[in-house]
C-alpha cells in the first residue's frame, strides 16, 4: 500500500529547512541540493512540492503572514482591550515571537534582513510579512474617535513611526542580551502610553 503524504505538512517541513539554508548560505547561494540534504530527502522530491527557491520563499512569507494575522486578529477582536492596549499587545506578541531564537519567525526575520541588505524585491502581489502600518492606522483612527488617544497632527505619519519602531526592534533582536527583552517591552509600553488622551 502506498504511503500517504500530508502535502501541507511536507511543504512546511521543506520551508522550515530551506529557511535555515537561506540564512546560513545566503538566499542567492543556497541550492536545492543543500535544501534536500538538510531535509534528508531527494532533490527531485522537493520539486514535487516547489518549483524554485523563490516559490519556497513566497510560501514562507505567506505562512508567516497567516501566523501574524491570526495573532493580530485575536488582539484586535479582544473587546476587553482599549486601543492603546491593543497596540502594546501587537508589539509584545511580535517581540516575543522574534525573540524566540528557535522559532521559524526568528529565522524568517533573519532572512528578511539578509534580503533587505541585498536589495531583494519580493514578487508582486506578496505583501510584506511585517507590514502593520494599516493596522496601526486603523487603531489610531479608532482611538482618536473614541477619545482613547489624543489628537494627532498626522495619523499616517504616526502609523509609519510605529511600524518603523517595530522594524527597528526586529533588527536589534539578534543583538539583545538574555533578559534584556523585558526592559525593552516596559520602555516600549511607556512610549505607547504617551498616545493616551488625558
Amino acid at each position: 500500500m502506498p504511503k500517504i503524504v500530508d502535502v501541507e505538512k511536507m511543504k512546511q517541513r521543506i520551508m522550515a529547512e530551506a529557511v535555515h539554508v537561506f540564512v546560513k548560505r545566503g538566499y542567492h547561494r543556497a541550492t536545492f541540493a543543500e535544501i534536500a540534504e538538510r531535509c534528508a530527502i531527494g532533490r527531485t522530491t522537493i520539486y514535487q512540492y516547489f518549483k524554485s527557491k523563490e516559490e519556497i520563499f513566497v510560501y514562507a512569507v505567506e505562512h508567516i503572514n497567516e501566523i501574524f494575522e491570526a495573532e493580530y486578529k485575536s488582539i484586535l477582536d479582544d473587546r476587553r482591550l482599549d486601543v492603546v492596549e491593543k497596540i502594546k499587545g501587537i508589539f509584545t506578541k511580535f517581540m516575543l515571537r522574534c525573540h524566540d531564537r528557535d522559532s521559524e519567525i526568528a529565522l524568517l526575520v533573519e532572512l528578511w534582513l539578509i534580503l533587505k541588505r541585498d536589495n531583494y524585491e519580493l514578487p508582486r502581489g506578496i505583501k510584506r510579512s511585517l507590514d502593520v502600518r494599516d493596522i496601526f492606522h486603523n487603531l489610531l483612527e479608532e482611538g482618536v474617535q473614541n477619545n482613547q488617544i489624543g489628537p494627532l497632527q498626522n495619523m499616517g505619519g504616526m502609523a509609519f513611526t510605529l511600524e518603523t519602531l517595530m522594524e527597528s526592534l526586529m533588527i536589534y533582536q539578534p543583538f539583545m542580551e538574555p533578559g534584556e527583552l523585558k526592559g525593552h517591552l516596559q520602555n516600549l509600553h511607556l512610549l505607547i502610553d504617551g498616545l493616551k488622551a488625558y
